[in-house]
């Protein structure tokens, strides 16, 4: 997956700028995954790989 500066135009089309569609080899009517959001405030900044999530969350594992 490439991470990448895509702007969101009002009728929900995509501007990427030209150097990253050449990069990333992205041809007219490709498709193109955008991430509009971060992580929800409760676990940005809170994960731990080594000692997982205390804040009791269903899909998280604890070690």
């Amino acid at each position: 997956m490439a991470i990448f500066k895509a702007k969101v135009l009002d009728d929900n089309r995509i501007t990427i700028p030209k150097e990253e569609v050449e990069v990333l080899g992205i041809k007219p009517g490709d498709y193109v995954a955008v991430i509009l959001k971060k992580m929800f405030r409760e676990v940005t900044g809170t994960w731990n790989p080594i000692i997982g999530c205390f804040h009791g969350c269903s899909y998280c594992w604890k070690a």
